[in-house]
């Protein structure tokens, strides 16, 4: 996958952590609060594995040019 892409997708996904889930409000009936912390999780896990996945590819495109 396209390195840009990668990072628009890794832009979306904070995006979405920080406005969506910053008012999780422990009010919320328990199945649907670990619903969303679970949905959060996900998120968190995808963001992580795409970041290190852009961060391999521009070691290995500095490591090709010498830098």
């Amino acid at each position: 996958m396209d390195k840009g892409t990668l990072i628009d997708v890794v832009a979306m996904i904070d995006a979405r952590l920080s406005k969506e889930y910053l008012n999780l409000d422990f009010s919320d009936s328990m199945p649907e609060y670990k619903f969303i912390l679970g949905q959060r999780c996900g998120l968190a896990e995808l963001k992580k594995y795409l970041q290190l996945a852009i961060e391999a590819d521009v070691a290995a495109m500095e490591s090709n040019i010498g830098v």
